[in-house]
């Protein structure tokens, strides 16, 4: 499904919240940015607003509300354990860090993150690391670093 992978890599949502998901969770921000609202299925109960992270983002809000009402389901048949679920999360937290963080010959000390063990001499901006982070609903910096954002050089 197609709108399944595009919905995932702009949302970044795990598996069992994009089945809980309804078509009247998301909002427009006071920022002008479309917000998906996980409450269902989210890891811990813990609720939290994933900013929508693509080229065209009211085309993933269209096809919501194109669903059906309010408390409708978004994706009514089951996700398969096949999709690569993970794979589209690190894709999203690469784009929301690269839209967020900042170059990194411009930070001092304090504001750069150093990746330890086997991702050792790699360095990320704590801004950008941060926004992924909450997008995902992480709490530590060090998940999102060492098993999400995947850069093809690091230089940002």
């Amino acid at each position: 499904n197609a709108m399944l992978v595009a919905y995932a890599k702009a949302t970044g949502l795990r598996r069992s919240e994009l089945s809980q998901l309804r078509c009247g969770d998301w909002e427009l921000g006071a920022d002008g940015k479309y917000y998906i609202l996980v409450s269902r299925g989210a890891k811990g109960g813990r609720p939290r607003r994933a900013e929508v992270v693509c080229d065209d983002p009211e085309s993933i809000i269209n096809f919501m509300k194109a669903q059906g009402g309010a408390m409708d389901k978004v994706f009514k048949k089951s996700i398969s354990k096949a999709a690569p679920i993970h794979a589209w999360r690190a894709e999203y937290a690469t784009a929301v860090y690269l839209k967020y963080a900042r170059p990194l010959d411009t930070l001092p000390r304090k504001e750069i993150y150093y990746c330890r063990k086997d991702r050792k001499g790699v360095k990320f901006c704590k801004k950008g690391m941060l926004m992924a982070s909450k997008n995902l609903g992480h709490s530590r910096l060090s998940v999102v670093g060492e098993h999400y954002i995947r850069l093809p050089q690091n230089n940002m």
